[in-house]
């Protein structure tokens, strides 16, 4: 009986495009947000008769503290990144017939302060009702090479441009920038070194 239920909300649920970009620059990703999932899959829980609820949680906190080059020749930076990963073990129950099944998920959370957990918990439902009921539709992540995951992209001439404003209203060398980038010109920067260009010099207005 449950197994004919989670085929019908399989069957009848939609395929959700990944159409939330989650982070900035060369780091961002598309996603579903939890609120899009738990709207497709809601009513058919209710139309079947399941829940679902965690039973069992395993959890991995990793923290590293690391040296970031500094600016301009300057002193390194010391930053810490903590990382919390959950695997969630889910019960899916039949109300009618008791019948129950479990399902696993998973998911990584990364916050400087005390969200770390929630977020994993976040994805861990998310990656079990999307793997179990097959919501997901789209790029497969499978279609990105390993040698372009973390490949910077260069930023556009709208982005120098505001930058080389930047520059000049806060009094900056723009040949210590490059040289320190290793660069010929500002439309030779990456996402990444642009926003760590621009926080800077935010800081010198």
């Amino acid at each position: 009986m449950i197994y004919e239920k989670i085929y019908n909300v399989m069957n009848e649920s939609p395929a959700l495009e990944k159409s939330m970009t989650v982070g900035s620059g060369r780091n961002s990703y598309k996603a579903v947000s939890e609120k899009v999932i738990l709207n497709a899959v809601k009513p058919l829980f209710k139309k079947y008769k399941l829940v679902i609820f965690p039973t069992d949680t395993e959890i991995n906190e990793i923290v590293t503290t690391y040296e970031k080059a500094g600016y301009n020749g300057g002193s390194p930076e010391s930053k810490t990144r903590m990382i919390t990963q959950l695997k969630v073990t889910f019960k899916i129950v039949d109300i009618e017939s008791g019948e129950s099944i479990e399902v696993a998920g998973v998911g990584s959370g990364a916050d400087p302060q005390d969200k770390g957990a929630g977020k994993a918990f976040t994805y861990a439902l998310k990656s079990a009702l999307s793997k179990t009921f097959m919501l997901f539709s789209g790029d497969d992540t499978d279609n990105t090479h390993s040698d372009d995951i973390d490949k910077p992209t260069k930023i556009t001439k709208t982005q120098a441009k505001a930058l080389e404003t930047l520059i000049k209203n806060t009094n900056t060398d723009m040949g210590k920038i490059l040289g320190y980038y290793k660069v010929n010109s500002l439309n030779d920067l990456n996402t990444e070194q642009f926003a760590e260009v621009s926080k800077r010099l935010d800081k010198k207005r």
